[in-house]
């Protein structure tokens, strides 16, 4: 009667009271991003950032060497050296060790002990310059090259190479593992311009998607259980992983070159974008009715672009800049 339905409102009401409140607390807006620190660490510029499963921040460089800071202080604690070029990128594997891939051709296993970090092995493979290194299931890591191949390799000793892949017909800039499924994917810039999906267990190539722009190691990110986005020059592609099959293109010139695509909190994504000579904003994208929602400038006056990007917490990230600092930022 009268009180059910009376009832019924009321809990409706409440409902919507409640998901309007989750809604507006967990909204981002990086136009009110607060920078709290502004860390001086690299000399040249800072190519990637890992969180470390004992908490701390890691960063590699330009520069040749891997730093790792302590959090929330983000003192720098140690600073590794032996790579002999570039360290384009590191991960760690299920038993801590931390790997690291140069553009001196090579991979580096780290351990650490008592906070000795010690380089337990070289690994050599890449005929030049190595992009990116990750840390697939099965005790495996994969890592991608300008030499148009990415090689698996057994994250334990003795770290022999289990499988190289090829048919890329450019350097193949990054590589991740789809979540819950053994399928790995690439992708590659240039003349090649195109996705691969590979079977881990067999590894072979089982798809390849074509005219898909990706610009650097972190310019791909599974945004759902279906849909990858790849960020390219002036373009934002997004594939679906099920069908192997664009969904849609997204061309936008204030994007420029898509360095960094970083989930926030809220499902939109933090696009960090710029180069050695322009100084260039970051942009909050929602890649459902894609459209720009914001940028900062702040962060433009006093770097030259994102090049890398975490998330610490639902509030805080951390972005690496062209001029080798990282500065962390809450919101």
């Amino acid at each position: 009667g009268a009180d059910g339905a009376a009832k019924q409102m009321a809990d409706t009401m409440l409902n919507n009271l409640k998901y309007n409140y989750i809604v507006n607390i967990n909204k981002v807006n990086i136009t009110q991003l607060k920078l709290i620190k502004d860390v001086t660490s690299h000399k040249k510029m800072l190519y990637a950032l890992l969180i470390l499963k004992d908490g701390r921040i890691a960063s590699c460089s330009e520069d040749s060497s891997i730093i790792i800071y302590s959090v929330p202080s983000f003192e720098i604690q140690k600073v590794l050296r032996g790579h002999s070029s570039n360290v384009s990128y590191i991960c760690q594997t299920e038993t801590e060790k931390l790997v690291s891939a140069s553009y001196d051709c090579t991979l580096r296993i780290w351990t650490v002990i008592n906070n000795i970090y010690t380089c337990d092995v070289t690994l050599l493979g890449h005929k030049k310059d190595v992009r990116k290194v990750i840390t697939l299931t099965k005790r495996r890591i994969a890592s991608s090259s300008k030499d148009l191949s990415i090689i698996i390799w057994n994250s334990n000793p003795p770290y022999q190479p289990l499988k190289v892949l090829t048919g890329h017909t450019d350097w193949v800039d990054s590589v991740i593992q789809l979540k819950g499924r053994e399928v790995l994917v690439s992708g590659s810039t240039g003349a090649d311009c195109s996705l691969r999906f590979w079977d881990l267990n067999t590894y072979l190539c089982i798809a390849i998607v074509k005219n898909v722009k990706c610009c650097y190691m972190d310019s791909i990110l599974e945004i759902d259980n279906n849909r990858l986005i790849v960020g390219g020059n002036n373009l934002i592609t997004i594939v679906n992983t099920i069908s192997y099959q664009i969904e849609t293109k997204y061309y936008n010139r204030t994007f420029g070159y898509t360095n960094s695509i970083l989930r926030l909190r809220d499902g939109s994504l933090l696009i960090g974008k710029g180069n050695e000579v322009y100084r260039e904003e970051v942009y909050q994208f929602d890649p459902s009715t894609l459209k720009i929602l914001s940028t900062n400038i702040t962060y433009s006056q006093k770097n030259k672009g994102v090049r890398c990007s975490i998330a610490l917490d639902s509030h805080t990230i951390v972005l690496g800049s062209y001029k080798g600092n990282l500065t962390v930022w809450q919101y």
